[in-house]
């Protein structure tokens, strides 16, 4: 996880007389920070990881056969496996047992943020700062002694798993002494898109046990709900004469399947679009 940054910076006053009285009794209690002026932030994180593994090998060669021609074929494979997740997170109050302060059904909710107040001498620009995210702290509220932690907010950057195995084929092939020279390519590739589902974690969950994570956050689960298949064709043949040394013609015709992105989806289904072809 990386530090946390806040996402906005607000400067303001406190125009409220009186506040909320901590112990949770029903009579408020005088602000001791009435009119006083200060920066508000709430900070945020963005934990992920992108991995990418290949394994590749090619071949190359050169075939001479007299009268039809000199030709310098090559091929290659190769398998290619990508897993990447990404959570947005955000900071909440919890207690000794880790339930949040607002709402223990979901963590996520805004009942439950932390909003972070520095406050500010006006002329000073010395005191004119939002305070380190990094910083750990303890409230009383209602009896209870609560500590600030980062939470997983959504699984909005998703978890998605792709697996390429690609094979292209080229050859270059010289015929009348080089005089005309074709080359052919052709390359088919089998991609497939795996997303992940997601959970809440449960109170057995042994990362709740243990008091790494908390009860009903957001997780990304091992199973594949949704996968998507393509196995797109792509080629290429051209050829070139030299009619003489100052002239020549020349003709290529090739098509392109692209891999369609990650981040898109179509109505109604919401699947994956297929390669755009061009």
């Amino acid at each position: 996880m990386k530090a946390p940054v806040n996402n906005s910076v607000l400067l303001t006053g406190d125009p409220n007389a009186v506040i909320p009285n901590p112990n949770g009794g029903a009579t408020r209690i005088a602000n001791a920070s009435a009119r006083a002026r200060y920066l508000e932030s709430r900070w945020v994180v963005d934990r992920g990881q992108t991995g990418y593994d290949v394994a590749r090998g090619a071949l190359v060669g050169t075939l001479h056969f007299g009268p039809w021609g000199k030709h310098q074929p090559a091929g290659m494979t190769e398998h290619g496996k990508l897993r990447a997740f990404r959570y947005p997170g955000v900071e909440i109050l919890v207690d000794a047992n880790g339930i949040p302060i607002g709402n223990a059904a979901l963590p996520e909710n805004a009942a439950n943020d932390v909003f972070r107040r520095r406050h500010v001498i006006p002329g000073n620009l010395d005191t004119y700062f939002v305070g380190k995210g990094t910083d750990d702290f303890t409230v009383g509220r209602d009896g209870k002694t609560y500590h600030n932690t980062f939470i997983n907010s959504s699984v909005a950057g998703g978890f998605i798993g792709r697996t390429v195995d690609t094979r292209p084929a080229a050859t270059q092939s010289a015929f009348l002494d080089a005089r005309f020279v074709v080359t052919a390519g052709l390359r088919r590739d089998r991609i497939i898109f795996d997303q992940h589902g997601d959970t809440r974690l449960s109170a057995s969950d042994p990362d709740v046990q243990a008091g790494r994570a908390i009860q009903n956050t957001v997780k990304f689960t091992k199973e594949v709900v949704d996968q998507t298949r393509r196995h797109p064709v792509a080629g290429t043949l051209g050829g070139v004469l030299h009619v003489s040394k100052l002239f020549s013609v020349f003709y290529n015709h090739a098509n392109n399947n692209a891999q369609p992105p990650l981040n898109a989806r179509v109505l109604p289904d919401e699947k994956l679009p297929p390669p755009s072809t061009d």
